[in-house]
């Protein structure tokens, strides 16, 4: 995910990061590579590419809470 263009970053990491969220599959692990490129969009140097990583990543540990 090195897209220079801002538009194109947040759509793969919306993308990406709604089908690491989905309830019940382990796709983190089967798709190592790709979950780590997700992860590093944390350092993304917008505000709001790191803001949706953090969402993506906060619906599968909300829904572990409420179990």
């Amino acid at each position: 995910m090195q897209a220079d263009q801002l538009d194109t970053r947040l759509r793969a990491v919306r993308l990406v990061g709604s089908l690491f969220a989905l309830p019940g599959a382990n796709i983190c692990e089967a798709f190592q590579p790709i979950f780590s490129e997700f992860l590093k969009r944390l350092t993304d140097r917008v505000v709001d590419v790191r803001m949706s990583v953090l969402e993506h990543v906060k619906i599968p540990l909300d829904l572990r809470l409420l179990k």
